[in-house]
């Protein structure tokens, strides 16, 4: 007589093959979600920062300077300007002579700002008073429908300040 197997053997079966590889779905499908992730979050971190070198530069040259809320308008000793601009369409932009460059396009409009900073806090900040610049930026990103965030912020003491 040949041995062979009933239903139920073979329903069993398939039913500890189908829990394993869920199990195993699912570990692989979490580790794979948390390494895309900090992937993200390291790529944004690097633009912030490369973003905020690049301006830093710049006003740190620049012998005037002029800024708003989401603005910053610098004015060189060749008087020739430069725009950085954040968009709410979260672009970071660099302006110079008509030539619009991004610098980030994944820029947080309500949670990035630059803004002055005097010596006096009891002072209306005004262009001869003005210690420092200070920017904040938010970079962010969808990876798997999760949000992940980066926040950075620096401090610029303008050198060329007339």
């Amino acid at each position: 007589m040949k041995k062979i197997f009933t239903l139920i053997e073979l329903v069993v079966v398939l039913a500890i093959i189908g829990i394993g590889a869920s199990l195993f779905y699912s570990v692989f499908l979490l580790n794979w979600i948390s390494f895309e992730s900090q992937i993200a979050q390291a790529n944004l971190w690097q633009e912030a920062q490369l973003a905020l070198q690049k301006i830093s530069f710049d006003v740190r040259v620049a012998k005037e300077i002029d800024i708003t809320n989401k603005s910053i308008t610098l004015t060189f000793p060749d008087n020739s300007t430069l725009i950085y601009t954040i968009t709410p369409s979260g672009e970071l932009q660099r302006i110079q002579t008509e030539t619009i460059s991004v610098i980030s396009d994944k820029i947080d409009y309500n949670s990035s700002c630059f803004h002055f900073e005097s010596e006096d806090c009891s002072v209306e900040e005004t262009a001869d008073n003005v210690k420092s610049l200070k920017i904040f930026l938010t970079l962010s990103e969808n990876v798997f429908n999760r949000e992940i965030k980066v926040t950075t912020s620096t401090q610029i003491f303008c050198r060329n300040r007339l």
